[in-house]
C-alpha cells in the first residue's frame, strides 16, 4: 500500500518502445542494403535528379540508431551531409507488392534514402544550383 492507501502496483517491466523497434529495423534493414554494395556507393534515380551517395554511416547511442548519407561528388571524406532516424524503406511502385492506404510500395532501402535526400536538396542538379 502507498501512503495514499491505494495498493502498490509491480514496476511494469522496461521495454523497448514499439517506434524505436521499427526505427532500430528500417535503420538495420539500410545497412544490410549499403553492406550488400560493392563499392559501397550507391547512385538513386529520383524525380529530382540523381544523388550519388558516396558512402553510409550507422550509428547507435543510448538505445538510438541512425544512418549518415555522405554525398560524393564534391566533398571527400569528411562530415555527413544528412543524419536521418526512422529512415524510409519503401518507395512507390505501381507494380509493387505492399499495398497501403496511399498506393502501392516496393522494399527498397537506398532507393527510399535516396528519394528523401532528394526531397531535401541532395540531387546533383539541385547541389550544383546550391555551389553556383
Amino acid at each position: 500500500m502507498t501512503a495514499s492507501g491505494s495498493p502498490q502496483r509491480a514496476a511494469e517491466p522496461r521495454t523497448v518502445p514499439e517506434g524505436r523497434q521499427r526505427a532500430k529495423e528500417r535503420t538495420q534493414a539500410v545497412r544490410r542494403a549499403a553492406e550488400a554494395l560493392p563499392d559501397g556507393g550507391y547512385t538513386g534515380r529520383t524525380a529530382q535528379g540523381p544523388v550519388l551517395i558516396e558512402r553510409f554511416s550507422f550509428h547507435e547511442e543510448d538505445g538510438r540508431e541512425w544512418v549518415e548519407v555522405h554525398l560524393g561528388g564534391d566533398v571527400e571524406g569528411g562530415d555527413p551531409h544528412y543524419r536521418i532516424e526512422n529512415p524510409p524503406t519503401l518507395v512507390s511502385d505501381p507494380a509493387g507488392d505492399i499495398e497501403l492506404a496511399t498506393g502501392r510500395y516496393r522494399h527498397d532501402p537506398l532507393a527510399a534514402v535516396a528519394e528523401l535526400v532528394a526531397q531535401y536538396g541532395g540531387a546533383q542538379a539541385q547541389r550544383k544550383g546550391l555551389r553556383g
